[in-house]
């Protein structure tokens, strides 16, 4: 029974995600979960904490199965194991904390208290390992839920896994001042995090300019389902090419495609298509056309942002989706492939630098899932306008998914201070502002144009200078104080 309840928790911590937003409910989750743990029991304390985090991660997980099945062509069996291995997996980074944590525990017999100082600490460096581990993956950390909450505050500072432990702590400082236990120890913490957000809470690393861009995001909504198909890609053409006539109407300084919106190699409709296109730009001089295509160069196919414009400034995907865009470990794994029909799986890995010249500003450029990734998003150029991302969602079906991945791009926003626009082929499309508000949204599948306004802001960010090592200190630091608390605590009991 206790089991299913540590699930149950682990499930219902993902209301504090979009778009649920119930922010509460992790640090309730978490609170509950440090009250369960039995640490004097290293069996029961494995178990446990597996079953939280299994329910953890389903959310981040489950549409993994879609994917697979509906747009692979798996069989259930194949699409049903791939959930399930991945679930087993992610749960391995909590996993791996708590037996660390009680490998020390059993070594130095420290107290509770500083087992489960460990054992936040240990959570938050595999959930920046797993960032990483095997191409990485850094889908919906715990820190994501900081959005839209005053915590928000300390990403420009501490990034993502930053707010990660910050919220961890303020569970772990909850539990203990409730249960009236090393209240002397988790006071000063809980009235330093509080001190700290209301001097940082007015501090801008970054700074808005008189620059203002009117912008237009077209979103084809052309389904995954059939995307490959001729009638479809026919359908696609028409779509982008009436849509972005219609958005030349408002004069907008940039207008922005989705990733790969017309699936065609750009070199094949260079001299047809796009032609037509770049001649009636021809009469809005001031508005620049950015794309999301697949260029062949170099006898390799690369998923790109094209500034139709000036075809010179482009950007290569850099950092590839297992499975969807290359198959790692092709010649092990070919008894699993054989059985796959994903399209364009032999994309070739970019090297240019993210930043494009469109209309004369300086733009961080990404594709799809390469938002999720902090560490690809640290803009040390104070000279870089905004960030632009484009992706295709609609591999993801009608899940929670296109929500969770737009959120990560609203976390490299606030983490830079800069403006970000989004543009995806079935949504949600979106301008979000330099705290990572959604000012203005398309929303999930839906058909249309979506018309905003950008500031363009410079400078860099505490983060985007630093990275992690802010993070890292603080770790050390906190570390410290709770080694002294320890000695002196021990001092004590031996009086």
């Amino acid at each position: 029974m206790k089991y299913i309840l540590l699930f149950f928790l682990g499930l219902i911590a993902n209301l504090s995600f979009t778009p649920y937003d119930i922010k509460i409910i992790i640090l309730l989750s978490f609170i509950s979960y440090f009250y369960l743990l039995n640490f004097e029991d290293i069996k029961e304390s494995l178990l446990q904490t597996f079953f939280f985090s299994l329910g953890l991660y389903i959310p981040s997980i489950y549409w993994i199965y879609y994917v697979v099945n509906i747009y692979g062509n798996a069989n259930i069996f194949i699409s049903t194991t791939s959930v399930l291995l991945m679930l087993v997996y992610f749960s391995c980074y909590f996993l791996f904390p708590i037996s660390f944590c009680q490998i020390v525990r059993s070594k130095l017999n420290i107290s509770s208290n500083s087992s489960y100082v460990l054992l936040i600490i240990f959570i938050v460096v595999f959930e920046i390992i797993r960032s990483h581990l095997f191409t990485g993956y850094a889908w919906q950390n715990i820190g994501q839920s900081s959005l839209g909450t005053p915590l928000s505050t300390f990403l420009p500072i501490l990034g993502v896994h930053g707010l990660s432990f910050i919220i961890l702590l303020i569970s772990l400082s909850l539990f203990f001042i409730l249960r009236r236990k090393f209240i002397i120890f988790y006071m000063p913490v809980f009235l330093l995090i509080t001190i700290s957000y209301l001097f940082l809470n007015k501090i801008n690393y970054t700074v808005p300019t008189d620059k203002y861009y009117d912008i237009a995001v077209i979103q084809g909504n052309i389904k995954q389902v059939d995307r490959w198909t001729k009638k479809s890609i026919n359908n696609a053409m028409r779509i982008y090419k009436e849509l972005t006539y219609e958005s030349l109407n408002a004069k907008p300084d940039m207008v922005f495609w989705p990733e790969a919106a017309i699936p065609i190699q750009f070199n094949l409709l260079e001299k047809t298509y796009y032609k037509e296109i770049i001649g009636n730009l021809s009469n809005y001089p001031n508005t620049s056309l950015v794309i999301g295509t697949f260029i062949k160069d170099s006898g390799g196919i690369y998923n790109s942002i094209l500034n139709l414009n000036n075809p010179k400034q482009h950007y290569y995907k850099k950092h590839l989706v297992p499975f969807g865009e290359y198959m790692p470990f092709r010649n092990i794994l070919s008894f699993l492939y054989k059985n796959l029909t994903v399209p364009m799986t032999d994309i070739q890995t970019g090297h240019r630098d993210n930043a494009l010249l469109i209309s004369n500003e300086l733009v961080y450029s990404s594709i799809c899932y390469e938002s999720i990734f902090p560490y690809e998003h640290l803009i040390k150029n104070k000279d870089i306008g905004f960030i632009l991302n484009i992706t295709n969602d609609s591999w993801f079906g009608d899940s929670l998914a296109p929500y969770q991945h737009l959120d990560a791009l609203r976390l490299r926003s606030a983490e830079n201070q800069r403006f970000s626009v989004r543009s995806a082929t079935t949504g949600i499309s979106a301008v979000i502002n330099h705290y990572g508000d959604i000012i203005n949204q398309l929303d999930f599948q839906k058909k249309g144009i979506l018309y905003s306004k950008i500031n363009i802001r410079k400078g860099i960010t505490p983060y985007a200078k630093f990275g992690n090592y802010i993070l890292y200190i603080l770790i050390i630091v906190f570390l410290i104080y709770c080694l002294v608390f320890e000695k002196l605590r021990v001092r004590r009991s031996d009086r």
